[in-house]
């Protein structure tokens, strides 16, 4: 690309706005998605830090589309209220879901690798 066509930003400028449109065009899936089975993984790397990823898997058709939804480093220890936290704010923001959204729409929640040392499930809505 000539020089006079691009600055220092211009890579970060273009990844921006094609993360902003595949965000956009995977919230308009799912709300549209008649169910949504989300899988958490969490994991801890070679420094030990703690990740976790998201994904939904939802059902277009025959085909099953698998979503990234969040990939996010953790800084709170995995309990059942921050992981509903993360969980919840994930489908809001990512997913373009209300509450009420998630409570009709999401029929599994696999959570896979979780460190979570209480011994009750995770609750998802709180009343």
């Amino acid at each position: 690309m000539p020089h006079k066509h691009s600055h220092d930003s211009s890579s970060w400028e273009m990844v921006e706005t094609m993360h902003h449109i595949v965000m956009k065009s995977m919230k308009i899936v799912i709300q549209k998605a008649k169910y949504i089975v989300v899988n958490y993984d969490e994991v801890t790397n070679i420094n030990n830090q703690s990740w976790c990823s998201m994904h939904a898997y939802i059902v277009d058709g025959f085909r099953r589309l698998p979503l990234l939804l969040n990939l996010e480093r953790l800084f709170n220890e995995s309990i059942v209220d921050n992981l509903t936290t993360l969980i919840l704010r994930s489908l809001m923001e990512y997913g373009g879901l209300t509450t009420k959204h998630v409570a009709s729409k999401l029929h599994v929640l696999d959570l896979v690798g979780l460190q979570c040392s209480q011994p009750y499930k995770l609750m998802l809505l709180h009343n």
